[in-house]
């Protein structure tokens, strides 16, 4: 965030709700309700009875963050505007921006946040379809090249699927849509030249999966170590 202030450039970031230990908002004493706030956090890295003290004023960072803008008493300013909203009956998202209220009203705040879902879905698409949970190397270029190759393979994978109409029907209890794991799959084999064109449109209008909306689940997040080549990974 200081470093998009120091550069002039906006930004419109997520984060952890008021009631989460770990969030930058959780010592501010702000009520359990939507609004929207100007706050001001202090950076500091000094440790003193002031900064003690002042817990909803100053944030500590240690000396070992690399942070280039404290002034010369080791400070750093930095105004934001705090703004929490209902997502649910019992659930709020809390957004922190230095767009100015003026300019940007809640509702176009709500509409610029939910833009970033496309980029969140292409993302789990990359992990759990493509398979970047897992890398096979140690090497940082080795990585990169896998990491490219991934996001070459999502790529190639939109275009063609986006340009398969999928037949629906009312006797069906859902609409339905390409399934992507398939389609990555037959893919494959479609670039080893395993099977031909025709054979990977036909397999893919045949796999579909139902559009289920609504569905949500616990992020269950693990540490990933290198899988070898010679490993089959789980």
């Amino acid at each position: 965030m200081a470093c998009c202030i120091e550069n002039n450039q906006k930004f419109l970031i997520r984060t952890k709700d008021i009631n989460v230990y770990s969030s930058i908002l959780s010592n501010l004493n702000l009520l359990d309700e939507k609004f929207d706030l100007d706050v001001t956090k202090i950076l500091t890295c000094k440790q003193t009875n002031e900064t003690k003290r002042n817990k909803p004023k100053y944030t500590y960072l240690p000396y070992s963050s690399n942070f280039d803008y404290f002034d010369e008493e080791g400070f750093y300013e930095m105004n934001l505007r705090v703004v929490r909203f209902k997502i649910t009956d019992d659930t709020y998202e809390c957004l922190v921006t230095n767009l100015a209220r003026r300019e940007f009203y809640l509702n176009e705040l709500k509409k610029m946040y939910h833009m970033r879902w496309d980029i969140e879905t292409a993302f789990k698409v990359l992990k759990y379809i493509v398979g970047m949970m897992s890398f096979h190397s140690k090497k940082r270029n080795f990585i990169q090249q896998e990491i490219y190759a991934a996001i070459l393979l999502h790529c190639l994978t939109n275009i063609i699927t986006e340009r398969i109409e999928v037949e629906q029907s009312d006797k069906r209890k859902h609409n339905y849509k390409v399934n992507l794991s398939t389609a990555v799959t037959n893919i494959r084999l479609w670039l080893r030249k395993l099977i031909d064109t025709e054979e990977l449109m036909k397999r893919i209008k045949k796999y579909l999966a139902p559009v289920r909306l609504d569905r949500k689940y616990q992020r269950n997040m693990k540490p990933k170590s290198v899988v070898p080549f010679n490993t089959k990974a789980s």
